[in-house]
């Protein structure tokens, strides 16, 4: 689910726990999206109509937002290699260059970049298994609206094996 490392509210005891699992060989991970707080859709709004007025502190926002996504980097590159790929989410910074700050984690781990919605085929010896992943689009008050969302929106549309959302703003799994 969502990251959103450095926000009030942020479980840093289940980072680590997530970090610590990421080291054993066997397990591969999808990034879901929403890996820091940079930014949130209606702030980015304000922040971009602010920023194109003042191109150089558009760049210097730029530095000041790469030099903070160097820790999350750090903690992630351990387990760059098991990383299958990541996606976007709602929270990012986008650049002056208008790539984003997940595509830099992306460049900066040398893991592929899945945008916001990616179909990926893991292949195994005698078979495959078929992932539609998305960062979603939560926000539903019952985890029965959001479940009714993802099979009415989301599973008719797709022939796969798995579907990963993790947009739901409720306490499910």
């Amino acid at each position: 689910g969502d990251l959103q490392k450095g926000v009030e509210g942020f479980d840093e005891k289940l980072w680590k726990k997530l970090q610590a699992m990421a080291t054993n060989k066997e397990v591969y991970l999808i990034g879901m999206g929403d890996y820091s707080d940079w930014a949130r859709p209606s702030m980015r709004r304000r922040l971009e109509r602010e920023l194109v007025e003042d191109p150089s502190l558009e760049y210097q926002t730029d530095a000041m937002v790469k030099r903070e996504m160097r820790d999350l980097i750090n903690e992630m590159r351990p387990f760059a290699g098991r990383i299958i790929g990541l996606l976007e989410g709602h929270r990012y910074w986008r650049f002056a260059n208008r790539t984003t700050s997940t595509q830099y984690i992306c460049e900066q781990l040398r893991v592929p970049y899945l945008d916001f919605f990616a179909g990926i085929q893991l292949n195994f010896q005698h078979y495959n298994v078929d992932i539609v992943a998305t960062h979603g689009c939560g926000n539903a008050a019952f985890i029965s609206t959001d479940m009714g969302n993802l099979e009415k929106k989301i599973m008719p549309n797709f022939d796969c094996d798995i579907i990963f959302s993790s947009s739901f703003h409720n306490n499910m799994i």
